[in-house]
């Protein structure tokens, strides 16, 4: 089927092929909600969820969204965010992950990929990572509750590196420490070519002595000019005298981060009194999450959030008004 420049392929027309395509090679009963896509806009999501996908059922899958025609005018006719969630075995996760990373080409134009608790290691996110590579439409990428590992992350970090498109990076839980903490921050947080503003990387572990991932975020961050998002919870981050310092200038002049999660780590009272003098500083820090086990210094860092929040809205409000008064 030609994508371009032919008129007689209507939205109407793709949806109907892509439908008759998922009908036949039984993917109407893994694609939540099948039922309900009646007219293209309908088509803007498309979910899996628990239902397992095999090498077949992959490259159908792909053969049926190739079925759409993204030079539709006016947008396209796309699916723009894909959700395939616990749905593959562990002896197809390699192939299966291989055939499913083309959909990230740009000839797609996802805006979203979530692959969540899918399996995919070290070496099953290869072909994911080289697809995003080049990737200029993908803004938000979730990876989350796959066991990925150092390795993995490595990988995954040697494609992102070199996309400027890529807003949203979620990697909860995905079984990494130190090394893949570091590949992160040196090569995501601290690349003036990356456009990450929101990263999530909590529940991944460094379990290594010197926690060189907490100094290599300290170090990217006082070079980073995206992140308004960042969260550090439960990846033992944990500071050391000089690591502290660095971390203190970085955070002291940040110009967007607002949300910094912190919690599940190991905190000590000269951290909480150097994150409460922050927040005292760079009001653009609007939420700071912090374990209650730190005394008085939670409620202090609480009650500095909420301050920081108001004089920020109250700011807002008052270039809202400006704005009104210059259109008169």
């Amino acid at each position: 089927m030609p994508l371009k420049g032919d008129d007689r392929d209507s939205a109407e027309t793709c949806l109907y092929r892509f439908k008759n395509n998922c009908r036949v090679q039984g993917l109407d009963m893994k694609i939540t909600d099948f039922q309900k896509l009646v007219k293209p806009s309908d088509l803007s999501w498309l979910l899996i969820n628990k239902e397992m996908l095999n090498r077949d059922n992959a490259h159908e899958l792909v053969r049926s969204v190739k079925m759409l025609n993204p030079y539709l005018d006016p947008a396209g006719l796309v699916i723009r965010h894909i959700t395939l969630f616990n749905c593959l075995e562990v002896d197809d996760v390699l192939e299966v992950s291989s055939i499913l990373s083309e959909l990230l080409r740009n000839r797609f134009r996802v805006h979203t990929f979530e692959f969540i608790e899918n399996l995919c290691d070290g070496s099953a996110v290869v072909p994911l990572a080289l697809s995003v590579k080049g990737n200029e439409h993908l803004k938000q990428l979730s990876l989350s509750y796959n066991p990925l590992g150092d390795a993995g992350i490595i990988n995954l970090v040697s494609g992102l590196k070199w996309n400027s498109c890529l807003e949203k990076l979620d990697l909860v839980n995905c079984y990494f420490g130190g090394e893949g903490q570091i590949a992160i921050a040196d090569g995501l947080i601290a690349n003036d070519y990356c456009v990450l503003s929101n990263l999530d990387i909590r529940g991944n572990h460094d379990r290594s002595n010197k926690r060189a991932g907490a100094e290599a975020f300290a170090y990217a961050l006082r070079v980073n000019t995206t992140l308004t998002s960042l969260g550090l919870g439960d990846t033992n981050f944990v500071l050391g005298s000089r690591s502290r310092e660095v971390l203190r200038e970085a955070l002291l002049q940040h110009p967007t981060l607002g949300y910094l999660d912190l919690s599940h780590n190991s905190i000590g009272a000269a951290d909480g009194e150097m994150l409460l003098e922050i927040l005292c500083t760079n009001l653009n820090i609007t939420e700071l999450v912090v374990d209650r086990d730190m005394g008085e210094l939670f409620g202090a860092i609480e009650q500095q959030c909420r301050a920081n929040a108001s004089a920020k809205g109250a700011k807002n409000t008052g270039k809202k008004k400006k704005k009104k008064k210059k259109k008169k």
